[in-house]
């Protein structure tokens, strides 16, 4: 139980750095757009 509740932590914290990392290359596609 405590491997599976440390595997769904790794993997909502990797969503979570992808999902950061995805939004600050848009933000500056943005900027650099503009």
């Amino acid at each position: 139980m405590e491997i599976w509740y440390a595997f769904c932590f790794l993997s909502v914290n990797m969503s979570i750095a992808l999902l950061h990392r995805a939004s600050y290359i848009r933000s500056a596609l943005c900027f650099g757009l503009s």
